[in-house]
């Protein structure tokens, strides 16, 4: 979203407009529920949540299914992440 960001809304406005966290907010609504996107098939992001809003667990639902020991902790940096696997 970054590059449509600056294509699409700081392209068009001052950024020294005092009210352009409104226009930002104005925008960002748009663009969720407003604009089509070619990547959503035509539709707007709040059209697919919509469509897969039943398939969707609640955080409730999530919490309760994790089971920490399970988890897998991930390293970002690829020289520790290396490291830490010639420790196993």
């Amino acid at each position: 979203m970054q590059r449509t960001v600056l294509e699409e809304f700081w392209a068009t406005v001052d950024a020294r407009a005092p009210d352009v966290g409104d226009q930002l907010a104005v925008w960002v609504h748009h663009y969720n529920w407003d604009r089509p996107h070619e990547a959503l098939g035509g539709l707007c992001p709040i059209d697919r949540v919509c469509e897969r809003i039943e398939m969707t667990p609640l955080w409730g639902d999530v919490d309760a299914a994790c089971d920490e020991t399970k988890e897998r902790v991930q390293v970002r940096e690829y020289a520790v992440k290396t490291a830490l696997r010639k420790l196993k």
